[in-house]
């Protein structure tokens, strides 16, 4: 096994899957200090699994297609 090889290997291992993240579990963030706690004035949503930052009309639809889902 060669030093080239571990690279590649992680590398290949950092990718996404091909289905793409489900998105189920989503961390809210403000811009205030007074508002964190409070998901209604939540600016936007972070995805848990993959760190991908999404909007609250898009964190809304991730929540229902996860719904529908289960």
């Amino acid at each position: 096994m060669s030093l080239l090889s571990l690279f590649r290997r992680k590398e290949a291992a950092e990718e996404a899957p091909p289905y793409g993240c489900p998105h189920l579990i989503l961390l809210p963030t403000w811009t205030n200090p007074e508002d964190m706690g409070k998901d209604d004035r939540a600016t936007g949503y972070r995805c848990y699994a993959c760190g991908e930052p999404l909007t609250v009309e898009e964190a809304q639809e991730a929540r229902r297609r996860s719904a529908i889902a289960l």
